[in-house]
């Protein structure tokens, strides 16, 4: 509005500033024009990514006038994903009276999980303790399942057996996470 060729620099600011693009990132308008800068945002596929509205602004920094700076601002809704993943720490447990695996269940989506953890096993061989036996792990973060697994019946003579077994992550409407031991 000014009579004087001005040029405006754009900078996202914010938590998602990293995310953020601006094209042109300089505009040079003329006396009583106008012009447009189109905001491009990319949230990676990680928990840094937060569900829900992100507030965002973009200061707006012009050449000829540097004390009039705006700073406009907005919300960005990112929606939400899970990704599960499970892991038997050690795969491989031993022992004639129990065995004591750990699960260690990661939320790498951007929304807290709820899951229930079961253990089956071919032939029904073994009977398991699972503690806890829900959780909830908020995104990013880790969640550690104790077991107990005991064979409803002791070989006191003759050779090992092998018992395979499978943990699994079940939550609401996803095919479970299965996990062999």
């Amino acid at each position: 509005t000014g009579d004087v060729v001005d040029e405006y620099r754009f900078e996202p600011v914010g938590d998602v500033a990293p995310w953020t693009t601006v094209e042109p990132q300089t505009l040079r308008l003329y006396p009583g024009t106008t012009g447009t800068v189109e905001l491009t945002f990319a949230p990676p596929r990680t928990s840094d990514a937060v569900a829900g509205p992100n507030p965002y602004a973009v200061r707006i920094l012009p050449t000829e006038h540097p004390d009039a700076v705006t700073v406009p601002e907005g919300n960005l809704t990112i929606t939400s994903f899970t990704e599960v993943r499970a892991e038997l720490v050690p795969p491989t447990v031993k022992g004639r009276f129990r065995g004591r695996p750990r699960l260690a269940v990661d939320n790498l989506g951007n929304t807290k999980v709820t899951a229930s953890i079961a253990g089956s096993d071919h032939g029904d061989h073994l009977s398991y303790e699972v503690r806890p036996g829900n959780v909830q792990i908020e995104p990013g973060r880790a969640a550690f399942v104790e077991t107990t697994l005991k064979p409803k019946q002791i070989i006191w003579f003759g050779a090992k057996e092998e018992r395979p077994y499978t943990l699994a992550v079940r939550r609401s409407g996803v095919d479970p996470t299965e996990i062999e031991g």
